[in-house]
């Protein structure tokens, strides 16, 4: 990944924990990026899919109708299963609806991240567990 890439998706993803309204125009932003692309597994969209896995495993959209529009969108991008988008959605659906359902907060993301807690990780999308701890540690809320 690039460095400056990486330092902006920092400093959105730091913005966006404690900020629901920020939080939400990602998520606005990233569906919007996402729905009906014309190479849905080309490298500008799966960055896109990407920034949306990372913040689905750190906060679920803050208000209900957005939680239920970003549901639709990942159940329909994950109809193909195969591909890379499908498998993207599958992931977000997962990290998403864990953390809305448990309640999860930033502090146990974190944990989870870092291996301190178990998690079920699908094989195929094990980069985005190494990059999400990537962003954690540039972030300063992991050491090692």
């Amino acid at each position: 990944m690039d460095v400056e890439w990486l330092r902006g998706l920092q400093s959105i993803v730091a913005q966006c924990i404690d900020n629901a309204d920020l939080c939400s125009e990602l998520y606005c932003q990233l569906i919007k990026q996402t729905m009906d692309t014309p190479d849905p597994n080309g490298p500008c969209n799966l960055a896109y899919w990407k920034i949306m896995a990372i913040i689905c495993n750190l906060r679920p959209p803050p208000q209900k109708c957005l939680l239920a529009y970003a549901r639709a969108h990942f159940k329909r991008s994950a109809a193909d299963s195969r591909s890379d988008e499908g498998r993207f959605a599958i992931y977000c659906i997962k990290k998403n609806e864990n953390l809305y359902n448990t309640g999860q907060n930033w502090q146990l993301a974190i944990s989870l991240c870092t291996g301190k807690l178990k998690i079920e990780e699908d094989p195929g999308l094990s980069h985005l567990r190494f990059q999400l701890i990537l962003v954690l540690v540039k972030l300063g809320q992991v050491n090692f």
